[in-house]
């Protein structure tokens, strides 16, 4: 699992938020002031907050319900993006 891909994963589940990454990564390029803008985006929303949680959660968990949590994680996202696309 990649912790840094998914919260910006999650982050578009927030209306406010997707509207702000959606105008940072339309540009071709991105600065590092724009960077540092989205990164701040993502972390501000509750969707990666709750997320952060989660991760906190499992840490201590066996296996199978890291795998559980997974398949949740992934039906979200497939979710998620599908009510924006």
């Amino acid at each position: 699992m990649n912790v840094y891909l998914s919260p910006i994963l999650y982050a578009p589940q927030n209306p406010k938020a997707i509207k702000k990454i959606i105008r940072i990564l339309e540009k071709e390029r991105l600065t590092e002031k724009e960077v540092d803008t989205l990164t701040d985006v993502v972390d501000s929303t509750k969707q990666v907050d709750n997320l952060r949680e989660e991760y906190e959660a499992y840490q201590n968990k066996p296996i199978s319900r890291l795998h559980l949590w997974q398949e949740q994680t992934r039906r979200t996202i497939e979710t998620t993006y599908i009510n924006y696309a």
